[in-house]
């Protein structure tokens, strides 16, 4: 079921992102590319962009099974489905403006996003 393949992702995708230690390391690599863009490169390559096309070939099955929009372009929709299960939760976790939410809070944001995506690309 893609629905549920999705909020399962979803959730474990954004509680790793928000945890105290990728907040942390994503603070450090973005006062870093600046002088070594290299690292920004290695980082996004080795970690969201795997996450990505992992998610790409999920949806590519999801095609084929008739759960996904046949004319949707897989890659670009895996990595619209990331953004929208982070909806600014990152950002203010970045910035420092709040705390790393209740998991409670991450599903209901993470549900949001399953809904709104598959509205957009379900079959």
């Amino acid at each position: 079921d893609l629905r549920a393949a999705l909020t399962h992702f979803g959730e474990h995708f954004v509680e790793y992102l928000l945890s105290e230690d990728s907040i942390g390391f994503y603070r450090l690599v973005i006062g870093e590319c600046s002088r070594f863009p290299e690292i920004g490169a290695a980082i996004y390559n080795a970690g969201l962009k795997q996450n990505q096309n992992r998610m790409a070939e999920l949806l590519e099955l999801a095609k084929e099974s008739g759960q996904f929009r046949r004319d949707a372009d897989a890659g670009l929709a895996a990595e619209q489905f990331t953004e929208l299960c982070l909806a600014g939760m990152q950002r203010r976790r970045l910035w420092n403006v709040t705390p790393c939410p209740r998991r409670e809070e991450i599903r209901t944001n993470v549900r949001n996003a399953v809904d709104a995506f598959m509205r957009a690309y379900g079959a």
